[in-house]
């Protein structure tokens, strides 16, 4: 069965010499006021999952009101690679949300699913930033 193997929301990424560096990674953001647009990457690792072309992959974002605010729709899972003369199953993803309505403070929760069936789920905190009054 499909897992993640690891997670991070960040501000951006940067590839250099087939590394990846996270920028900026978030778990809680202050914002100046709600509603509010807001844009960040979803970085995970993908492991063991199944080449089956029938297999399909969405990303749910939810509310602190339990409402949909993101969904990717249905994604194909992407094809293993040759590493080392060996197929492996284990692939970086990062998804690219720009501008996406944050319309209250509170607990995001991000959801990972495969075939409807919830491979992991992750918090993101939302809170209004009073420093700046």
């Amino acid at each position: 069965m499909s897992r993640i193997a690891s997670f991070v929301c960040c501000l951006a990424i940067e590839q250099d010499d087939n590394q990846i560096k996270i920028v900026n990674p978030i778990n809680t953001v202050k914002l100046k006021s709600f509603p509010n647009n807001f844009s960040f990457i979803i970085n995970f690792t993908l492991v063991d999952f199944d080449f089956n072309p029938e297999n399909l992959l969405k990303l749910t974002i939810k509310d602190p009101f339990d409402e949909t605010v993101f969904d990717s729709g249905e994604l194909p899972y992407p094809e293993g690679y040759v590493n080392n003369n060996k197929i492996t199953n284990s692939i970086n993803i990062a998804l690219n949300l720009n501008n996406l309505t944050i319309e209250n403070v509170g607990e995001y929760n991000i959801f990972i699913k495969s075939h409807e069936e919830q491979i992991d789920s992750f918090p993101l905190y939302f809170e209004e930033d009073v420093s700046h009054e």
